[in-house]
């Protein structure tokens, strides 16, 4: 039987960076995520060995974290779309605020800039945790389109802090390609941080959503294929409805009336739906819910959370007459990866109609 714990307000998340240095320098750690990511996975593999004994990384995460600076090269060299992603994510915030509607933009880190001592041995450590900090300064990137009134929740500070702070706290999955349980309902805080105050929030029908106290789930993540490692333990609190049995039921994120819209690719269904999604009712839509207390809209897809996923938002609001009139905000989360190693960067309307 899950234990019950009373949700609470979430205190702002510190915005400090890891103390600086992994591999040296940045550019020093940038060429060994190259140089990891342009080796063969074993048969059957997406995954490649980290150094650490269990650690796995995705090939493509490792090839964008290889390219540095990528916003400082030429877009037609350093991305698969040979574009600037940025035009079009201004397009988006544009045509979302005149249906009357905030875009947040969540882009999630590699996990290889979170644990990169995981990766290679190189990292100086202090402790149990890199002693510098030698990824490249992303917010950097981010800067024109928050210039431009996009809000952006940079996660690779909030994650630095949060393994600062919570050294005991797995942040990614060892053996997958996704961030941990507790990095998902870190996600779900950081969004709500922003949401908590809007008087629409206050004014919404709460219903009676919980969390559970922590268990173990015992996983085989995504990336463990091809290896056969023993399957790795997570801790993960459940969100949901209390149910009469002192437990929470999962509830789906299909209110289409909701004024809240989560569209994105994997990160918003890992532990959310089951399956090779490897645990329901755990992700980060599940804990936003319950944190807002009111069912939300995803809009996902596992293959592509940008042009993909946006598209199936839009057909369903041509589909829907009226759609957006109920609608407050869009959060917007994908895999930061996605920047350089997206094929296709295309201007999706919003289809309001």
């Amino acid at each position: 039987m899950k234990t019950l714990v009373k949700l609470s307000v979430i205190a702002p998340l510190l915005l400090f960076p890891l103390v600086r240095g992994q591999a040296q320098d940045a550019a020093s750690f940038a060429a060994e995520a190259k140089a990891a990511g342009e080796k063969s996975p074993a048969t059957g593999a997406i995954g490649l060995k980290g150094e650490a004994e269990g650690w796995f990384f995705l090939q493509a995460e490792l090839q964008h974290v290889g390219k540095g600076e990528f916003w400082k090269q030429p877009w037609a060299e350093v991305a698969a779309a040979k574009a600037d992603p940025r035009p079009v994510i201004e397009a988006y915030h544009k045509a979302l605020a005149e249906a009357g509607v905030k875009l947040i933009l969540v882009p999630v880190p590699p996990k290889a800039v979170i644990y990169p001592d995981k990766l290679t041995s190189k990292v100086k450590m202090d402790g149990d945790l890199p002693a510098e900090d030698a990824t490249f300064a992303v917010a950097e990137f981010y800067a024109p389109l928050k210039a431009a009134g996009v809000e952006v929740i940079d996660l690779e500070p909030v994650l630095k802090a949060e393994r600062t702070k919570n050294p005991g706290e797995k942040l990614y999955c060892e053996q997958d390609s996704h961030p941990s349980p507790y990095t998902c309902e870190l996600i779900a805080k950081s969004v709500f941080e922003l949401l908590k105050d809007e008087a629409w929030v206050a004014a919404a029908k709460a219903g009676e959503f919980a969390v559970t106290d922590p268990e173990k789930a015992e996983v085989t993540g995504d990336l463990a294929a091809g290896y056969a490692p023993p399957k790795e333990s997570l801790s993960v609190r459940y969100a949901g409805k209390s149910d009469d049995k002192g437990g929470v039921e999962k509830v789906e994120p299909t209110d289409k009336n909701s004024p809240v819209i989560v569209v994105g690719d994997s990160h918003t269904l890992i532990f959310s739906e089951g399956g090779d999604m490897l645990l329901s009712g755990a992700g980060m839509t599940d804990h936003l819910q319950a944190l807002l207390g009111f069912p939300i809209y995803r809009q996902a897809n596992k293959g592509s959370g940008v042009d993909a996923a946006r598209g199936q938002l839009a057909r369903t609001a041509v589909q829907s007459p009226g759609f957006y009139d109920t609608k407050k905000v869009v959060v917007w989360c994908i895999g930061a990866r996605t920047f350089t190693v997206e094929r296709q960067w295309r201007p999706i309307p919003t289809g309001k109609r």
